[in-house]
């Protein structure tokens, strides 16, 4: 079976369709992914060995003066996707949301290849709220996802097959504790100076806490010379794709709240205090939060409210109470269960039969 992807954008796409692709291949289907041109695709794709196609587009929502261009480069991708899906003429296509997957998607209709779509947060993204009306089914990550989508059904989010499942933490007395701290696949500034300066406080108070700062690009070599100057035992880097080693070194997380994250946070079993996004559209990473919260899993706070003083502070009272982090550990553990990917996968190879 031909089965075709559409991906691109950020690692929060990409990735799960990385691990669908997986599962695919593994059951001796051809996939091809199909990508933004982002550069950060370059970096989460390392190591695909299969075909890929790059269909270049933008984002219409709040596009401003670049509308028109916007506009232009969206017709375009629509046109293109509606050649190539032609020429290889895929049983299904896979759109894993995001600006990026419009034109192939919208493509698809046009050439009258089968729509798949999987919605990775808990308030679904416009993209695939506008699509969800041509699709045939609706992949969705969390329960109460369903009632706000057609033709929705549950399979949660598809993870990189490295991170695996994780047993709960056995925390106690420990000399060392590792915080990470991660602002998604392309960095957050505002968090990462944050978290910086509460670590560095953190330090000075309190020797016994140590930093794993995947910090994106822009502010990989500045916030290293921070630690470095305050003394902080640290590893800095831009980004990480070997995800499943980075959960295993680390005790708890302050990151921000992507589906991706959340659902990488369940796997790993790892407590975090979740810090969303506050310009996501619909304001989806504090619904993503929440829905950690209410398992009890995570404690989440907003980024307005959110000092270097007020994070050292809350960082200092967590990492000491062995008990609330076993508890939180515990009940990210409880979550998970099955296996998405394949989930999805099965739902790709019930519509391509059809």
């Amino acid at each position: 079976m031909k089965i075709a992807i559409s991906c691109g954008g950020t690692g929060g796409h990409v990735f799960p369709g990385l691990a669908v692709a997986e599962q695919l291949n593994e059951r001796g289907h051809e996939v091809v992914l199909w990508l933004g041109g982002k550069s950060i695709e370059g970096a989460t794709v390392e190591g695909w060995t299969g075909r890929t196609v790059v269909i270049r587009s933008e984002g219409i929502s709040g596009a401003g003066m670049r509308l028109p261009r916007a506009v232009w480069r969206l017709v375009r991708a629509i046109t293109r996707s509606r050649f190539e899906l032609r020429r290889d003429s895929p049983d299904v296509m896979l759109a894993m949301g995001g600006y990026a997957s419009v034109g192939p998607a919208l493509g698809a209709r046009l050439a009258g290849v089968p729509l798949m779509l999987h919605e990775a947060n808990f308030v679904p993204g416009r993209a695939i709220e506008f699509l969800s009306r041509f699709a045939v089914a609706t992949a969705v990550s969390f329960d109460d996802t369903r009632i706000l989508l057609r033709k929705a059904i549950v399979t949660g989010f598809p993870v990189r097959k490295d991170i695996g499942h994780m047993q709960p933490r056995a925390y106690g007395p420990k000399e060392l504790r590792t915080v990470l701290i991660m602002g998604g696949s392309q960095g957050s500034s505002s968090l990462n100076w944050m978290a910086a300066e509460a670590l560095c406080i953190l330090h000075r108070k309190d020797k016994s806490v140590r930093v794993i700062h995947l910090t994106g690009a822009k502010d990989e070599k500045a916030v290293r010379e921070r630690y470095t100057g305050a003394g902080v035992t640290h590893e800095v880097h831009a980004f990480r794709r070997d995800m499943a080693t980075v959960y295993s070194k680390v005790d708890f997380a302050v990151c921000r709240s992507g589906a991706a994250t959340c659902a990488e946070l369940s796997l790993a079993a790892l407590p975090a205090l979740l810090v969303p996004y506050p310009a996501a559209v619909r304001n989806h990473q504090f619904e993503n939060a929440n829905a950690l919260v209410r398992r009890q899993q995570a404690d989440v706070i907003a980024e307005s409210l959110l000092t270097p003083d007020r994070l050292a502070e809350y960082l200092e009272k967590t990492l000491k109470n062995d008990e609330g982090l076993r508890t939180m550990s515990a009940a990210a553990a409880s979550r998970t269960a099955g296996s998405p990917a394949a989930a999805i996968a099965d739902l790709l190879e019930t519509v391509g039969r059809r």
